[in-house]
């Protein structure tokens, strides 16, 4: 989210040349960080849930109002780490590559970047929207 909201937006007021050291240097620290807290984040809910039932499983079953909406908010949560994995982080490693290039070359942006970076755009917010109803149906287990 903040990525979305600060960074991006910001991004379009920094010079070319800031940008592509930006997505060279600060890019895959980001997404690395983000895929290992997405990663943890999964392991520990599983954790918690399992120690929250304690033991009866029927507690999750998606037969009830409990176990239904926790397991749509984790598999919205699960979907958005997959849209990472398989698509965001394979795009920064390409926006990488190319910008790194980029500056080595002394050369302009190319269409190859702007789509890459269309790509990234693209599966942010689709994760944004993922995690977002991931949480709300979270919350809404938590009422429960």
């Amino acid at each position: 989210m903040i990525f979305g909201f600060v960074v991006g937006p910001t991004m379009t007021r920094l010079s070319e040349e800031a940008r592509l050291e930006f997505i060279a240097k600060v890019l895959p620290r980001y997404v690395r960080f983000g895929a290992g807290a997405a990663g943890s984040t999964i392991l520990f809910g599983l954790i918690f849930t399992f120690a929250l039932a304690s033991g009866d499983s029927s507690m999750l079953s998606p037969s009830n109002p409990f176990g239904l909406q926790l397991t749509i908010g984790a598999l919205f949560g699960f979907g958005a780490f997959l849209v990472v994995v398989l698509l965001v982080a394979p795009a920064t490693r390409k926006a990488t590559r190319i910008a790194q290039g980029t500056i080595e070359g002394k050369r302009g942006i190319s269409s190859e970047m702007i789509q890459t970076m269309k790509r990234l755009r693209m599966g942010a917010m689709v994760v944004l929207v993922l995690l977002l109803l991931a949480f709300t149906f979270m919350v809404g287990t938590a009422t429960l």
